[in-house]
């Protein structure tokens, strides 16, 4: 009766919900993981074209306008700027290989084998351009001559809401796990080596524990994606 009452007072009182409730629950958690986890390739996988360019022009704060006239003082002299050159070449080269799947923030993570610090001064000679503009030159290249080398269309601000409304979806259904479950749902055991009383879903026989709450549903669903046929 005291281990009862403990019970009681760490999960705020043993809820009305029965097996087939719960069952039911752990099963729309797992689909919710399921859905958040189908999400998770499309993060990996290669922009579109359009949304490519697109996303490089917004992190360079520029526009097709300003790039094309980037273009057509850099073609005016090449000589005059033979790293930006050398940069274009090697960016578009980047942007086309399959571990470049979205633009960055800021070209030196890309780690080209040109000196970023010499693009910068040449390009100070052009006017007012800057590392991501050139950069967005190098995908608007690529696009055009190889645009079959990119994803299919994926609108990043489309996907973030969906990511965070799945995601959202999950924890919610997650922390529910952690508060709705009832005493036919768990299994009360001692462990024989030190005695401690262990309480353990049901449906994992034993593999997790239902304490601490708060992580409850989360490690839940990490065993049953393991184990669907539990269910």
């Amino acid at each position: 009766m005291k281990v009862f009452n403990r019970l009681n007072n760490t999960r705020g009182g043993i809820g009305p919900v029965g097996q087939g409730a719960f069952k039911q629950l752990m099963q729309d958690t797992l689909k919710a993981r399921r859905k958040r986890d189908a999400l998770n390739p499309l993060l990996a996988a290669k922009m579109s074209s359009s949304a490519f360019l697109r996303e490089s022009l917004a992190m360079a704060r520029s526009n097709e306008f300003r790039i094309e006239t980037l273009r057509i003082k850099i073609e005016a002299d090449p000589n005059s700027v033979p790293t930006v050159g050398q940069f274009l070449t090697e960016a578009e080269k980047f942007v086309l290989e399959g571990n470049c799947s979205r633009p960055t923030a800021d070209v030196r993570d890309y780690g080209f084998p040109v000196s970023v610090d010499k693009v910068a001064k040449e390009l100070a000679g052009l006017g007012n351009f800057s590392l991501l503009e050139v950069f967005s030159l190098a995908v608007k290249n690529a696009v055009s001559s190889h645009g079959q080398g990119f994803g299919m269309p994926v609108d990043s601000q489309v996907y973030n809401k969906q990511l965070r409304a799945a995601e959202a979806e999950l924890k919610d259904l997650e922390d529910r796990i952690g508060r709705e479950w009832s005493m036919g749902d768990v299994h009360l055991s001692k462990n024989r080596e030190n005695g401690r009383i262990r309480l353990t879903f049901k449906v994992t026989n034993g593999a997790v524990e239902v304490h601490p709450l708060e992580s409850a549903g989360e490690r839940l669903m990490s065993w049953l994606a393991a184990h669907p046929e539990a269910l």
